[in-house]
C-alpha cells in the first residue's frame, strides 16, 4: 500500500516538472493512474 502511495506523489509531481498547474482534472487522472496501478498489480 506504500508503494501506491508513493506512486500517486510521482505522478504529482510529473504534473509539476511540465510546468502544468494542479487542478481538478489533474486529481482525476492521478487517482485514474492510481486505481489502475492497482488493479494489474
Amino acid at each position: 500500500m506504500l508503494c501506491q502511495g508513493k506512486t500517486g506523489l510521482e505522478v504529482f509531481h510529473k504534473f509539476e516538472a511540465f510546468q502544468c498547474v494542479p487542478n481538478q482534472d489533474t486529481y482525476i487522472h492521478t487517482l485514474q493512474a492510481f486505481f489502475d496501478h492497482k488493479v494489474y498489480h
